[in-house]
């Protein structure tokens, strides 16, 4: 009898040895964090650390608060076998509350080889609903020096939450150096420099409509502007985060050119010089500034027809000189020309415009009357300043006989 309780107790013993042992080798969750009330896969492996082949092995889940099994899945999933030492992974599609709150939350699960003899806690991070205010855009990103413009500026809640009482600012006009100078900035909004949006749901957009003025000196380069939005939440919470919009700051060079003197005026048969004055009436500056005059189908003759003039800052100006011959067969009228300018701008662009412009050509009488006019009222001043002459000797000639009495 004492044998055979020995033989039982040693047969309990050796099965105890030899039954597979299972731990939680790893846990996986997706997307990580979870957002409140949005779903969730979780994968669970389970090993068996033992020596010994398990049969029928049973994994399940005991969601609590905030988590809930998603529509049709069982809480308990099973495999027929897991050799030694081997593996098996189980998911589970899970809810989380929509009301909650950030923070790390627990899912037990359990297992074992035929029943439940283990369970364990593993963690989940949960991310609360929470509106997520983003710059996607804005109307305008150029501005030219001392010019004012308005900006409308889009945004989009890519959170969960409504986003309330939403203050759209750009930040302070200047920024105090560690020396305690003050400087200021080159672009600054004009009148108010916030809009007040009411709300934005999830999904939603809104937009902000501000001027922004670039000083009249500033240099012309890029800027980068930041604009601070502060909103709330449903529950009240209060956000501020910081988005910014880039300006370019740039002056353009507009090239302008007008036929100057003609020297002698130009008539049927007739020859001289002709001048082009070039302006630059923009506020950029034109480089490697070149002029082409397109050949005429009028049949007038220039001796040059190209010429490289250089740089031409804003408001400045050069002119071209060249001679002219006109056909004795050309009637009088205005004749076109086109003159076309090539330049390069502040960022390097190459610019090339064609101009027209139109050259007079007059009858011989009328360039004799042009021409006398000119010298009858030089004649018209000699013969003046010859009559000042006279008075003047005359009446020295008067005095000097009044003091002889």
């Amino acid at each position: 009898m004492n044998k055979i309780l020995v033989l039982l107790a040693l047969g309990i013993l050796m099965g105890g040895a030899f039954a597979a042992n299972f731990k939680v080798n790893a846990y996986n969750y997706s997307p990580a964090p979870v957002t409140a009330g949005e779903k969730f896969t979780f994968w669970v492996q389970i090993q068996n650390d033992s020596g010994t082949d398990a049969g029928k092995t049973l994994v399940g889940i005991e969601p609590e608060y905030p988590f809930t099994l998603v529509e049709g899945q069982k809480d308990t999933q099973e495999v027929a076998s897991v050799k030694a030492s081997q593996i098996a992974i189980f998911k589970f599609e899970l809810n989380t509350d929509s009301k909650t709150l950030s923070g790390t939350y627990n899912l037990k699960v359990r297992f074992g080889e035929g029943k439940f003899e283990k369970n364990e806690l593993n963690a989940i991070d949960v991310k609360a609903r929470a509106p997520d205010i983003q710059l996607v855009g804005s109307s305008e990103n150029q501005l030219e020096p001392g010019q004012a413009k308005e900006f409308v500026l889009s945004f989009r809640n890519n959170g969960q939450d409504t986003a309330k009482d939403i203050v759209v600012e750009f930040t302070e006009d200047r920024t105090v150096t560690s020396t305690g100078v003050v400087v200021e900035r080159e672009v600054v909004p004009l009148n108010s420099a916030a809009t007040y949006i009411a709300e934005m749901t999830p999904g939603g957009e809104g937009r902000a409509q501000m001027t922004l003025s670039a000083n009249p000196a500033a240099p012309l380069k890029n800027y980068t502007l930041p604009v601070r939005i502060s909103f709330k939440d449903s529950k009240g919470t209060e956000y501020t985060s910081t988005a910014y919009v880039g300006v370019r700051v740039k002056a353009q060079a507009e090239m302008e050119v007008i036929v100057g003197t003609i020297q002698p005026k130009a008539i049927p048969g007739g020859e001289g010089e002709i001048a082009f004055d070039l302006f630059n009436t923009g506020a950029g500056t034109a480089s490697f500034v070149s002029l082409e005059i397109l050949a005429p189908e009028n049949g007038i003759k220039l001796d040059k027809t190209e010429s490289f003039i250089g740089t031409l800052e804003a408001d400045d100006f050069d002119s071209f000189k060249t001679k002219y011959k006109v056909p004795s067969t050309l009637a009088p009228g205005n004749y076109p020309l086109t003159v076309r300018l090539s330049f390069r701008d502040g960022e390097n662009n190459k610019i090339t415009v064609d101009k027209s412009v139109e050259v007079p050509v007059l009858s011989a009488q009328e360039a004799g009357n042009a021409n006398g006019g000119i010298v009858g009222m030089i004649l018209g001043a000699l013969g003046g300043l010859l009559v000042l002459i006279g008075l003047i000797s005359t009446a020295r000639w008067v005095l000097s006989r009044l003091q002889k009495k």
